[in-house]
């Protein structure tokens, strides 16, 4: 990772880099605010099939998913990191931080809108999120007491592009109010139907899941 990934960027260079979408518009600004975050998010910021913030929302999390899977088979793929304690350690959290991504996508699987959850099933969410943003954090501090190698900074990499996508949807979820606010605004003059935007992004989504598949996603 460069020296320069975790430095603020200016708001002028952040709105050159963030695609004219209003539903990107609106997402982006609890979202992100590094080099490391854009470049992170990229695959999905440009995507230009995304019409509403709950498809960056899902699409995050599955791609912290994918991430984490990919990671999982790294450390498995490799004898020495396997037998050590640090990367068992981070192979335990990982593990932890899949289950609860998968069971926070499968509740936005249902109905792909965070408004339509009850305030229960946003807490969960919002407190699994959390969970993971700490597992990732204890293996990012198991990792910096490793020597430097080309398994470790690789998996250094990989958990921290995991940590944008998961800190973006937990600032989303946190935030979505307000964003989805700004969306219906800045998408319908001020007195957006809200209703109508629904069905614009349903069929988008293709009824309950998102068209925008991962797999289509250069991640």
């Amino acid at each position: 990772m460069n020296v320069d990934d975790d430095q603020s960027l200016p708001q002028s260079d952040i709105d050159q880099l963030i695609p004219l979408n209003p539903a990107i518009q609106a997402y982006n600004p609890s979202a992100c605010h590094t080099r490391l975050c854009l470049r992170t998010l990229d695959a999905i910021l440009t995507t230009k099939s995304i019409s509403d913030p709950n498809q960056i929302f899902t699409l995050s999390l599955q791609a912290a998913s994918k991430h984490l899977q990919n990671l999982t088979s790294l450390i498995s793929s490799n004898s020495a990191e396997k037998a050590d304690l640090t990367f068992k350690n981070c192979s335990n959290f990982i593990g932890h931080t899949m289950s609860r991504i998968n069971d926070t996508l499968a509740i936005m699987r249902v109905n792909p809108f965070v408004e339509s959850k009850s305030d229960e099933q946003r807490s969960e969410m919002m407190n699994w999120i959390m969970a993971v943003e700490e597992d990732l954090e204890s293996c990012v501090d198991d990792l910096r007491n490793k020597v430097e190698s080309t398994a470790v900074n690789e998996v250094r990499r990989m958990v921290s592009e995991v940590q944008v996508y998961v800190s973006s949807s937990g600032a989303f979820l946190l935030s979505y109010a307000e964003i989805m606010q700004e969306f219906s605004s800045n998408s319908y003059g001020g007195g957006g139907d809200r209703g109508m935007d629904f069905e614009l992004v349903r069929s988008h989504f293709g009824g309950t899941e998102t068209s925008i598949s991962i797999s289509e996603l250069k991640l």
